[in-house]
């Protein structure tokens, strides 16, 4: 069967957890969200600012806009072989009812459903191993608030350390634009996360590993 691109749901459904993580940044005071996002105060501010028009604007970028080191194999291989494994599920939950657990069970929810319907969509719009990705589609749901609680710690602002990125994409969506060049950096991010090309350069358009 024939690749026919990123499907519209699956666009939809970036956007609404791109909107659920702005959202609950939104909810937390400037000092705790700079402790644990990775921007810049001036764009944790910016990001502040935005009306309900200029977030929607900004979830609605084609890929996922936080983080979860799903880049990393090695260490979510260790999260996940539980609940790849034990078919009975855990022998209890987290005892925690944050909105940073309960965005977590829900961003590993569309994940695992995206990975089984489509996996080569969710490669590109997280940025996640095609391994990791088969891992999560076999987990079994029960344990995805263990797995939630596990890597707390590991959700931040994608590419937080692009702060000129971040900036310019939040500026785009607060003067309603798109902003091409900031769109095709950020897919470009993502396929090179994706194909495990970290190093890899660009030169005249084309995708190639650094020497």
């Amino acid at each position: 069967m024939l690749s026919t691109g990123v499907s519209q749901r699956a666009l939809e459904e970036v956007a609404g957890l791109n909107h659920a993580f702005f959202t609950l940044l939104k909810a937390c005071d400037g000092e705790e969200m700079g402790a644990w996002l990775g921007l810049q105060p001036a764009t944790i501010r910016h990001l502040y600012s935005l009306d309900g028009q200029s977030v929607q604007r900004l979830s609605r970028l084609p890929f996922a806009l936080f983080s979860l080191r799903l880049h990393d194999l090695p260490v979510w291989e260790s999260v996940v072989e539980c609940g790849v494994s034990e078919a009975s599920g855990p022998g209890g939950w987290p005892d925690d009812a944050s909105g940073r657990q309960q965005f977590l069970v829900m961003a590993l929810g569309a994940l695992r459903d995206m990975a089984r319907t489509e996996p080569l969509s969710t490669s590109l719009l997280f940025g996640i191993p095609r391994d990791l990705a088969r891992a999560i589609a076999k987990t079994e749901i029960a344990w995805l608030p263990v797995i939630a609680d596990a890597i707390k710690p590991w959700l931040r602002a994608r590419h937080a350390d692009r702060w000129e990125w971040w900036e310019a994409i939040v500026s785009n969506a607060a003067l309603s634009r798109t902003g091409v060049a900031q769109l095709h950096f950020g897919v470009h991010l993502s396929l090179q996360r994706a194909l495990s090309l970290q190093n890899a350069r660009l030169p005249r358009g084309r995708l190639c590993r650094s020497r």
